[in-house]
């Protein structure tokens, strides 16, 4: 794994810059000699620029992209963790927490992967990113869908700005619970669709909470008809959707 020691007098910046493009091009290869040369090269980069210099932080960047192609996801997050230790800008720095974010998901570590996200989401709403913000917020939240976390879970979907982000968290959730056969999935699921009832995912969203309504107690199946009725799918394009209508 890279380190970010600095012992060599440093380069001038036209060669700091060549060296981080020749890197930034051999890493992003599926050749393995490519990637062995890059990982050299980032090597020397480190070694040679002084503290502080950006392409450091880039590079790095592109090699922890590199070993997540590769599923080495537990390198990865060594290497990104590397640019919060380098003080990278703070774009780069919610980058690398975003995709540290995936590494850890890849891993089974939903909880570290929320955290990296929301870490993530701080550093963008400190840079006043709202939107990006947002962004991380909600993958935050997917990312705990499968935890017990409920409580964090309401307070990042409270929390998020954007209506769009907040309902569409709100229909995961609700998706999620109803293919645990859990109630709740009713409140989240006709939340979402009396505040976006035109929306592409409405019918998804009908369907799952006439799912809740017929299979999971307390049951309701006049709920579960006047969701139901209303609807159908492209046998073509939605056949699954479809063949859980007709279940239904």
């Amino acid at each position: 794994c890279p380190t970010s020691t600095s012992a060599a007098p440093p380069l001038d910046l036209r060669s700091l810059l060549s060296l981080e493009f020749l890197a930034t091009v051999n890493l992003r290869s599926t050749n393995p000699d490519q990637q062995a040369r890059g990982n050299l090269q980032l090597t020397l980069l480190e070694l040679l620029a002084p503290r502080g210099f950006a392409g450091v932080n880039r590079a790095l960047v592109e090699r922890g992209m590199s070993d997540l192609r590769e599923e080495n996801y537990e390198e990865a997050l060594e290497v990104f963790a590397l640019v919060e230790e380098n003080q990278g800008t703070p774009l780069i720095r919610s980058y690398a927490k975003s995709l540290a974010a995936q590494a850890a998901f890849a891993l089974n570590n939903s909880t570290e992967a929320s955290q990296h996200l929301l870490e993530a989401e701080k550093i963008a709403r400190d840079m006043r990113q709202d939107e990006l913000a947002s962004l991380y917020a909600l993958n935050a939240g997917i990312s705990l869908l499968t935890t017990s976390r409920a409580q964090e879970l309401d307070e990042i979907t409270s929390n998020l700005s954007r209506p769009e982000s907040r309902s569409a968290l709100i229909l995961e959730r609700g998706l999620f619970l109803s293919s645990r056969l859990d109630p709740a999935a009713r409140d989240l699921l006709a939340t979402f669709l009396a505040d976006f009832p035109n929306s592409p995912r409405a019918p998804e969203a009908s369907l799952a909470l006439s799912e809740s309504a017929v299979f999971c107690p307390p049951f309701d199946p006049e709920l579960a008809l006047s969701y139901i009725t209303p609807l159908r799918f492209d046998l073509e394009s939605q056949p699954i959707l479809e063949a859980r209508r007709i279940l239904v």
